[in-house]
């Protein structure tokens, strides 16, 4: 018992060893090199080891925030697209976070309009993807919403995706608008995997 009971701690440590030393610039730096541009990034200065979602009934839960970055991504005519956080979660943490931020896209799901897209869900090379996506160009704001979450490296990374003014969207369509969601989601899991190893 006692041996099987040291066993596990070691596991634990092991994880928790393993997480603590993702370095996330590299990612940053990944990520900034695609396509889309990064024309701003800011490592997380907040001493909060925890941040807010809003789940189901109101209720508010907190998801744990070892570090973070913040990295803006501008579409080819310089006009933002991507608003992502890339955090990290602590190593004890991590699965009651993934599912808090799970429950908070249902939320958010189940407040959409009647014809809104379904939540879309994906795993993949180690990369668990939830979403959705407004129904129109009309909207203003946040045209989508995805988390991925690298469960090996207890990394989360939110991509609020950017309506943009009319006269100068990269996007002149709804089709124009998901291949553009497309390129930048893709962008940001090529440079994840090599965390997650």
């Amino acid at each position: 018992m006692i041996q099987a009971f040291a066993g596990l701690a070691l596991a634990v440590a092991s994880v928790a060893a393993q997480s603590a030393t993702i370095d996330l610039q590299p990612i940053v730096a990944c990520v900034s090199a695609g396509p889309l541009k990064a024309v701003e990034a800011q490592k997380r200065t907040s001493t909060d080891t925890t941040r807010a979602v809003s789940v189901a009934g109101g209720l508010e839960r907190q998801v744990s925030v070892l570090e973070g970055y913040r990295v803006m991504l501008a579409s080819a005519s310089g006009q933002y697209f991507v608003n992502l956080k890339i955090e990290r979660s602590a190593a004890d943490k991590a699965e009651a976070d993934r599912e808090a931020i799970r429950q908070q896209m249902q939320a958010f799901v189940a407040k959409a309009p009647a014809g809104s897209p379904p939540m879309k869900r994906e795993n993949s090379g180690g990369v668990e993807t939830v979403g959705m996506d407004q129904s129109s160009l009309e909207v203003s704001g946040t045209m989508g919403l995805y988390t991925l979450f690298v469960p090996k490296a207890d990394l989360v990374i939110t991509a609020y995706l950017l309506n943009q003014p009319p006269a100068k969207r990269d996007f002149a369509t709804y089709a124009d608008y998901e291949r553009l969601r497309d390129q930048a989601l893709e962008q940001v899991k090529a440079c994840l995997p090599k965390a997650a190893s």
